[in-house]
């Protein structure tokens, strides 16, 4: 895009592994904990960087919170500022 004369331009996708609202903390342990097995495999890293993704091992439950929080946080204006609404 910056190519195409559009400074500043930003796209990427991500994926996350959520739940509803109130899970027990046991839950969002457990699936914290299974998440994280294949990040010690290098072939899991190579596998997505293949793909063009930025692999994150480090991530926390609370780093995801924290995340969404910050996409909410720059996206929100925009869209209202755009008048986006869903049909």
């Amino acid at each position: 895009m910056i190519e195409a004369g559009v400074p500043g331009y930003e796209a990427y996708t991500f994926s996350l592994i959520l739940g509803p609202a109130g899970m027990p903390q046991e839950v969002i342990d457990t699936l914290d904990k299974a998440s994280a097995r294949p990040w010690p495999d290098p072939a899991t890293i190579k596998f997505l960087e293949g793909n063009a993704a930025i692999p994150t091992p480090d991530t926390t439950p609370e780093r995801t919170a924290q995340f969404i929080k910050d996409e909410l946080a720059k996206w929100a204006p925009i869209i209202r500022d755009a008048n986006v609404r869903i049909a």
